[in-house]
């Protein structure tokens, strides 16, 4: 996810998703638990519309 979600205008995905990566690095389960969490909420909120 990181840096994936920037370049179509969800730079949060991007955001939480390096905060993630970097929280499993150090094994920091209640950080990725976190950004799940996180995830979840935002993509609950946005409504992605077609052209």
């Amino acid at each position: 996810m990181k840096g994936s979600g920037t370049g179509y205008g969800f730079a949060p995905v991007s955001t939480l998703g390096g905060a993630t990566e970097e929280a499993g690095k150090t094994e920091n389960v209640k950080e990725v638990l976190t950004n799940i969490d996180q995830l979840a909420q935002y993509l609950d909120r946005i409504t992605v519309v077609y052209d």
